[in-house]
């Protein structure tokens, strides 16, 4: 048995399901959003809440976190990101990231960022060209609170105040923007690690 099948049968089995068998023939999904056609979306199918595709059918999303190249680019590693890739993130996702990612059995992309430093902060987040080079579904961290317990520059704001309000308001502007004709984008994580 691969890894891809191994993935399938224990998720099949945790389900209770057979994927691909049970889902296809779902009936059509009532979902929270006025107009979803063409995007990911939340919907009940059967009694039991479920993503669903921009083309309308239940999604259960497999996917990776921590998706970043510096690794490659590490004195002992960095011949192969020149080399190999040519130094270019598109080319490493294209041709590293999602076949591996597709080979493995994973059907999306969680969070792309991985920790650059310890004590400092997060890689920073994948392009709108880079998520476009996965051409598959994905989630983006809308870094409204670096709230780790490690991070040297967490900020821990006043939930009601005006300066608040105002770095959320920017943080929207700035990230939402480019994504949000993406049908790809399944939706939003506010932070990896709760506090």
């Amino acid at each position: 048995m691969n890894r891809r099948q191994f993935i399938e049968r224990s998720v099949a089995a945790g389900l209770g399901l057979s994927l691909g068998q049970h889902l296809v023939g779902a009936t059509p999904a009532k979902t929270t959003q006025l107009d979803a056609k063409g995007f990911f979306t939340l919907g009940q199918v059967d009694g039991r809440w479920l993503l669903i595709t921009p083309e309308g059918k239940p999604f259960f999303t497999l996917g990776m976190n921590h998706i970043d190249p510096a690794t490659l680019r590490y004195p002992e590693n960095i011949h192969i990101w020149e080399d190999k890739y040519d130094g270019s993130t598109l080319k490493w996702i294209q041709e590293s990231v999602v076949p591996n990612l597709k080979e493995w059995g994973f059907n999306s992309v969680g969070w792309v960022q991985e920790v650059a430093v310890r004590k400092w902060r997060h890689s920073r987040p994948f392009t709108v060209d880079e998520y476009k080079a996965l051409e598959m579904p994905y989630c983006h961290l809308l870094p409204f609170m670096e709230s780790h317990q490690w991070e040297k520059h967490t900020v821990h704001f006043d939930f009601f105040s005006d300066d608040w309000a105002e770095w959320v308001d920017y943080i929207a502007r700035s990230h939402c923007a480019e994504l949000k004709d993406d049908p790809n984008l399944i939706g939003y994580f506010y932070s990896d690690c709760p506090t």
